[in-house]
């Protein structure tokens, strides 16, 4: 399995898309906002995939926060927005196999969040993509990002 990581932008809850290029790791975040909490947050993630040892066919995927950022009365009461990661396999024993899982980051870098999927040995072909958490439906919230790696 190859330590490959590649990043994810993402933004909690918007209602317009804006594009920052004076930031070189976000790429065409989209802006968010929970009108119910009364706050702005986003950031971006870095996602990893590696092969923990003595777990043949599992695959764990760790999401490291760059620092989330927000604006309004709810991120200066608790500044930490919570996103969900979703992710998708298609291997030998499982196609289009999603999971999901919550990771909540704040304004400190470096934080990371980690799951272990099991997918089996041998070719597979990975996603990772962002998701609201406040929606009644799966709105991604970044374009995401693609593997595909050999698992032992």
């Amino acid at each position: 399995l190859t330590n490959e990581s590649s990043s994810v932008s993402t933004r909690r809850n918007s209602l317009s898309s804006t594009s920052r290029l004076s930031q070189p790791h976000q790429r065409n975040p989209l802006r968010h906002t929970d009108l119910t909490k009364s706050y702005y947050c986003h950031g971006t993630l870095n996602a990893r995939l590696t092969a923990p040892k003595g777990k043949r066919g599992v695959v764990r995927v760790t999401v490291t926060s760059f620092g989330f950022t927000g604006s309004g009365t709810g991120w200066k009461k608790n500044p930490r927005c919570t996103v969900v990661i979703g992710t998708s396999h298609i291997s030998a024993i499982a196609f289009n196999e999603e999971h999901f899982f919550a990771a909540t980051f704040g304004p400190r870098r470096g934080v990371s969040v980690s799951r272990d999927i099991v997918t089996g040995s041998g070719l597979v072909q990975f996603g990772v993509i962002p998701y609201t958490k406040n929606s009644p439906v799966r709105a991604r919230q970044g374009y995401g990002v693609g593997f595909f790696v050999l698992v032992p």
